[in-house]
């Protein structure tokens, strides 16, 4: 059986250890150095025969190989799955805000700037200023109280420096107050008052009062019309007869009475 090139390497190895290590003790010195050059020869020559054949080697095979991937065609394109493209918390704001706004905006648009106000007369949300009368509304001042914070919040925002200058200044502004109920117009004199720091329509306002046959604790409304630059009135709510009969019962008397309701027409 032939000797297999490891075992022959191994073999000559330790022949060579042996004859460096141990040399007889009959042997000349150059009979010595012979046999050690002869032996190291056969080492090169087995180890040149390990190197040249190595299918004795029984080596392990790579069952961990990674699997090509598959060329992308046209025809296997639609069937490789695509990573999802990665969502942006901050775009997905940006949109649920805009939409927010644009729902917020159709709900909260100012009525008074886009419609025509022959249509709207009677819708309520308009009237921002809301107030039921009381005597000094009514009385010989021939004025109207409107609070000041009202006239801050829903008219002066709407009107021109101009408007401001004029309403604060003593004279006041002239402006037209439209009766909405009664597709009327009429001319008053809208002022501040530093004193109450309020705001006042005066004028011919008794005259209106007397036309309109206004009574205590009627509710009237008033907003400011961008596109007409009129003040708008409309009676949203009327006293009944009843009230206004306990109420002067309560003026003379002092004593309150309760009635039943009934309505006038506005």
């Amino acid at each position: 059986m032939e000797e297999k090139p490891l075992m022959k390497t191994l073999n000559l190895i330790d022949k060579l250890m042996y004859e460096v290590n141990s040399p007889s003790s009959g042997s000349s010195s150059s009979s010595s150095t012979n046999k050690t050059a002869e032996s190291s020869q056969q080492l090169c020559d087995a180890a040149t025969d390990l190197t040249l054949h190595q299918s004795w080697l029984q080596l392990p095979t790579n069952t961990n190989k990674r699997k090509a991937k598959a060329p992308v065609t046209l025809e296997n394109e639609d069937r490789i799955e695509k990573p999802a493209a990665p969502t942006n918390p901050k775009h997905q704001k940006l949109v649920v805000s805009d939409q927010e706004n644009i729902e917020s905006n159709s709900k909260g648009v100012d009525c008074e700037n886009l419609h025509d106000p022959e249509q709207v007369a009677r819708d309520l949300t308009l009237y921002k200023i809301k107030k039921k009368l009381t005597m000094s509304d009514l009385g010989n001042l021939s004025r109207l109280l409107v609070p000041g914070y009202m006239v801050k919040n829903y008219v002066l925002p709407l009107v021109d420096a101009d408007f401001k200058q004029r309403v604060e200044s003593k004279a006041g502004k002239q402006v037209t107050l439209k009766d909405s109920d009664k597709e009327t117009e009429h001319q008053l004199t809208f002022r501040y008052l530093k004193s109450s720091k309020s705001y006042v329509f005066n004028g011919k306002w008794k005259e209106f009062v007397r036309r309109r046959d206004l009574k205590k604790d009627d509710e009237i409304g008033i907003y400011w019309n961008t596109l007409d630059s009129k003040f708008h009135f409309s009676v949203l709510n009327v006293a009944s007869q009843e009230s206004q009969a306990a109420n002067e019962m309560q003026m003379s008397s002092g004593a309150p009475v309760t009635v039943a309701s009934k309505g006038r027409a506005i």
